[in-house]
């Protein structure tokens, strides 16, 4: 006489997410935001989805679905290593008892679900010829509390503010940093490791910086947001919402910048992201010792960075120079 299973047999695939989910979130882990779009995901297109269930035929359904809906690798690597890390939780409980290694592609029929391999991001960035021409666009613009001027400046905001992502721009404030230097530094911890490694970045006020914080910068304040105003009064300390605003900015931003390069007969592929890869693929270009812009970036230089001392204000001045003439 077989066995009814019981209450923790039947546990679901969606039960586990969302218990992994919410200890992430407990815990100050932004990537509980990537669970949170997967249960979305499964419960949208499986509904309750039992472990018992989850085997590498579903993940084969789950990939030809992904692939369809025309998903990028590196999305579907995400969503995959997801769900991998919730088979190995439901295998320590008992919960699995297939094959569990759901990417690995000899597990699937004819190998025909092999995941593709994301897009390596080497070749995002623009030449310092391109970024010239950007400039010179967009200090012909007039100026405008909206607009071409307003969303290429944030661009360049971010160029010249170290390659800094819209995380930590829209985060920026006038703070202790640029106090003690007389209003020629900002700095930021990076948000995305602010719980791990802390990155400190030091970002020296630049006369092209300057410009751009004239045009699209907040009104200078002790403490206050540098770029408080695409916040569009969304709450700081909300980070969801703060989340969801830089996810538009990026987005936005993406937009303008595409349809300026497309009138100047620059890259049309390019996005809010190429000013990060833009600023250290110039600056190694151009010399720049690549200590000082793994500093810049916010990177870890690993044991190196235990000896390293901290990178005299000139250095950083003399390094941002050399990205517009």
């Amino acid at each position: 006489m077989q066995m009814k299973p019981t209450k923790k047999q039947c546990r679901s695939l969606n039960e586990l997410l969302i218990e992994k989910m919410l200890v992430m979130k407990a815990e100050g882990r932004s990537s509980y935001r990537n669970y949170r779009t997967i249960i979305h995901y499964i419960q949208t297109h499986y509904g309750i989805v039992q472990m018992k269930d989850v085997n590498t035929q579903f993940a084969a359904n789950l990939h030809a679905k992904m692939r369809g809906e025309g998903k990028s690798a590196a999305t579907i690597k995400t969503y995959f290593a997801l769900l991998q890390s919730i088979v190995n939780y439901g295998q320590y409980l008992g919960l699995f008892s297939g094959d569990p290694k759901l990417t690995r592609s000899k597990s699937y029929e004819l190998d025909k679900v092999k995941l593709d391999k994301p897009r390596k991001r080497q070749g995002s960035y623009f030449s310092k010829n391109d970024i010239q021409k950007l400039w010179d666009y967009w200090v012909g613009l007039e100026s405008s509390s909206k607009g071409d001027k307003r969303w290429l400046g944030i661009f360049f905001a971010s160029y010249l503010c170290n390659g800094c992502n819209a995380a930590d721009l829209l985060r920026m404030r006038y703070d202790d940093e640029w106090c003690n230097s007389g209003g020629k530094v900002l700095g930021f911890h990076r948000h995305k490791v602010r719980n791990s490694s802390g990155a400190y970045v030091r970002v020296p006020i630049t006369d092209k910086l300057a410009m751009v914080l004239g045009e699209v910068g907040d009104e200078v304040c002790d403490g206050g947001l540098v770029f408080g105003s695409f916040l569009n009064d969304t709450d700081i300390n909300d980070d969801d919402a703060v989340d969801l605003r830089v996810m538009y900015v990026n987005t936005y931003a993406s937009k303008v910048l595409k349809k300026i390069a497309k009138r100047l007969g620059l890259r049309r592929d390019c996005s809010f992201c190429f000013a990060r890869h833009s600023y250290c693929t110039i600056l190694n270009g151009e010399g720049v010792n690549y200590a000082v812009i793994e500093r810049n970036l916010g990177h870890s230089l690993g044991i190196t960075d235990n000896y390293l001392g901290d990178i005299p204000i000139a250095k950083l001045f003399e390094a941002n120079e050399k990205l517009l003439a």
